[in-house]
């Protein structure tokens, strides 16, 4: 996998690879890409928002969601 700059608006394939660095679950990919893409897209569409602002909303949001990802991710460290 390339690099992926975060502090640059993410195209939907580094957005996913970013969470895919964590094992998912099916119900976790379908959120990640029905919810929380959106929500993303949402975010870096107003001009005051920096992409790694929006990156970080909505990682921070998905792991308070799905307490289990953050878990995992603590894991792998």
């Amino acid at each position: 996998m390339k690099n992926i700059d975060p502090t640059k608006e993410l195209t939907k394939e580094e957005f996913i690879a970013l969470f895919a660095q964590v094992p998912l679950n099916n119900e976790e990919s379908y959120k990640v890409l029905n919810v929380y893409w959106p929500l993303y897209e949402k975010m870096v569409e107003h001009p005051e928002v920096e992409p790694v602002t929006a990156w970080m909303a909505v990682k921070n949001t998905f792991i308070a969601k799905e307490p289990q990802v953050g878990e995992r991710m603590q894991e792998q460290k």
